[in-house]
């Protein structure tokens, strides 16, 4: 099997190093990996409509992106999309997804468990809402 080759100088830059990896979400929204980190990114102008000011404060300003790493901050994007979250999750990853299938609501639940440790004072806020 021949495997493309990656073409580094024109991958997305991100704030975790050259993406090697790129999955829209949606428009303006990007699931994106690197050798050694990765998170979500959404474009400011889609931030703002798709995200509280509370998850955009939580995120981490990077040129025209709010951006989510990978670890614990996914989990802010994820708790407000559960739908858009799900749905790419789902397309990105069909095996996992077939084997191991994920729910808007299951995924709220995830997303609510790692800001309960990570982001208990965005998650207090967001509940009072």
């Amino acid at each position: 099997m021949m495997y493309p080759r990656f073409d580094y100088h024109r991958a997305m830059p991100t704030p975790w190093g050259k993406a090697d990896s790129k999955h829209e979400i949606c428009k303006g929204v990007y699931s994106v990996g690197t050798p050694g980190h990765g998170g979500i990114m959404v474009g400011k102008a889609q931030a703002r409509k798709l995200l509280s000011p509370e998850a955009i404060a939580e995120g981490m300003t990077w040129g025209q992106w709010i951006c989510y790493e990978e670890d614990c901050d996914w989990a802010v994007f994820a708790y407000e999309q559960p739908e858009l979250f799900t749905e790419a999750w789902t397309r990105i990853n069909p095996i996992s997804a077939k084997e191991n299938p994920i729910t808007t609501e299951s995924t709220r639940e995830t997303a609510r468990k790692t800001l309960e440790r990570w982001h208990e004072a965005y998650l207090r806020t967001r509940d009072r809402h």
